[in-house]
């Protein structure tokens, strides 16, 4: 008797096509090598196009509204595709390789993780005595490092919004009083010069421009560490573990279904986690018990806080209208 998994394979395999939509790169370069090296008997046509999160974003709404053909499948940050969740973007899909993960890496509404990504604040040692140190987030808003923080822009995202929503994510932590607090307190103290992008951050920060840098990805830290020793992270008594993650969803609008879905799973399958694991440099892949060889920062620790939630999301304008009156860009 055909299974509905055969079933499938065969509608694929009339597609014949598939079209996927990310930001990430290498994550992408890396999951199609994979694709195509397992799945050798399959010569389906593989379009993709990649660039910055808002800019993808942007060229599926414009797409949908035209009636014109867009993605079949996203690889994105995690914020960016419950964004698309809450519009109505994407389409339910049950994977059976979700079994294995916890309930909040993944979303019968048609998304699942695929990697984890520490974020955390860093800082250049050779610029930022061991002894002067912050050792919690409003020992960061003292005068004395005016102008020497850099902070992904929390109110203006061409680029992307992962600071946005790292800031937004303390709020939970510190209460609404103390968050309010600190994000003043950097205002007034510190005005910390913003930028579009974390990679921009992550080179100021190793050029010793700035001292500070909130946030950044831990395991970029950890590949520019390795190789230029001039940032660390700074843990902090007040700031939890926090992570969020880069996610794979299936576009509603997509015209090819089964291709999609075939995709979907072997991005969360433990074959491909396990390639990520061991041939992906600094990716911490998002499945239990798969190890990565790769040093990073900050491993995939419990308890970890990810980000965002869902309610982050739809109250996303409510709260970035907040930090403007707070004074922060």
């Amino acid at each position: 008797m055909k299974t509905l998994r055969e079933d499938r394979v065969k509608a694929a395999k009339r597609e014949g096509h598939i079209v996927i939509y990310s930001s990430l790169e290498g994550v992408l370069a890396s999951f199609l090598s994979a694709y195509k090296a397992v799945h050798q008997e399959d010569h389906g046509h593989i379009a993709f196009y990649s660039a910055h999160p808002m800019a993808v974003y942007e060229k599926i709404k414009a797409e949908i509204k035209a009636g014109i053909q867009t993605a079949d499948m996203v690889i994105l940050p995690h914020y960016l595709v419950l964004q698309m969740q809450h519009e109505g973007l994407l389409r339910p899909y049950s994977s059976s390789e979700t079994k294995t993960y916890p309930k909040e890496f993944y979303s019968p509404e048609g998304w699942a993780s695929v990697t984890v990504e520490p974020m955390g604040i860093v800082y250049n040692p050779n610029k930022v005595n061991e002894n002067d140190l912050p050792t919690n987030l409003e020992e960061l808003t003292d005068p004395k490092w005016k102008g020497k923080v850099a902070m992904q822009s929390l109110t203006e995202y061409p680029e992307g919004m992962l600071g946005f929503y790292f800031i937004l994510a303390l709020k939970p932590h510190l209460g609404e009083d103390r968050w309010r607090s600190f994000l003043s307190n950097l205002a007034k103290n510190v005005n910390p010069v913003v930028f579009d992008c974390l990679a921009l951050i992550s080179r100021s920060i190793v050029r010793g421009e700035y001292h500070f840098g909130i946030p950044l990805t831990l395991r970029r830290v950890a590949l520019v560490d390795a190789a230029e020793g001039k940032v660390e992270f700074l843990p902090l008594d007040d700031l939890p573990h926090m992570a969020s993650f880069k996610t794979v969803g299936l576009m509603k609008n997509g015209s090819n279904p089964n291709t999609a879905e075939q995709f979907f799973d072997f991005a969360i399958s433990k074959e491909f986690q396990e390639h990520i694991g061991q041939k992906v440099l600094g990716e911490l892949p998002a499945r239990p018990g798969v190890k990565t060889s790769f040093w990073v920062t900050t491993p995939n620790v419990t308890p970890t806080y990810y980000f965002p939630k869902m309610s982050d999301v739809q109250n996303s304008q409510r709260h970035i209208s907040e930090i403007k009156h707070l004074g922060l860009k």
